[in-house]
């Protein structure tokens, strides 16, 4: 393997979680040799600084995105609950929180449109297991299809 090589595998391991220890045996390589790699490049720390902020900032709008709606559904099963409630004041109710839902996927699908759609499939692959559960061949096939990532290319490519 060439040194230029070795260089951008030992930066990747380093991006990636491995530390230099364990960098220099994986690559045969000694520790001081890998810290001189790192040393000379310079930017290995702050590439994994990017890669760690990315991956939370994507987990945090998910989560986010993912807490408003099961509010907004939990919201919605206390209204049609509610025995103290008129048919007219829950139809308001839920108007309202129908509006603020549509207002708070217009910011989601401009912040981040993949995680808004991976969201709504989520939601929407819970409502269909809920209405399939007892039938456990189609629970399968719904299953093998969701694992094997057919689905989740189509919705992100999804113009929504």
């Amino acid at each position: 393997m060439a040194n230029n090589e070795l260089k951008d595998l030992a930066k990747e391991l380093y991006i990636a979680g491995f530390d230099i220890f364990k960098i220099a045996k994986i690559l045969n390589r000694n520790e001081k040799t890998i810290r001189n790699y790192k040393a000379k490049d310079g930017d290995w720390d702050k590439q994994k600084a990017n890669l760690l902020t990315s991956k939370i900032k994507d987990k945090e709008s998910a989560s986010l995105y993912e807490s408003f709606t099961e509010q907004m559904f939990c919201a919605i099963e206390n209204i049609n609950a509610d025995e103290k409630m008129n048919a007219e004041k829950k139809t308001e109710a839920i108007a309202r929180i129908g509006d603020s839902f549509s207002k708070m996927r217009k910011v989601a699908r401009l912040e981040d449109p993949s995680s808004y759609r991976l969201n709504v499939a989520k939601k929407v692959v819970e409502i269909i297991i809920s209405h399939l559960k007892n039938d456990k061949d189609c629970v399968a096939k719904l299953v093998s299809l969701l694992e094997s990532g057919v689905i989740e290319k189509e919705i992100l490519a999804m113009d929504i």
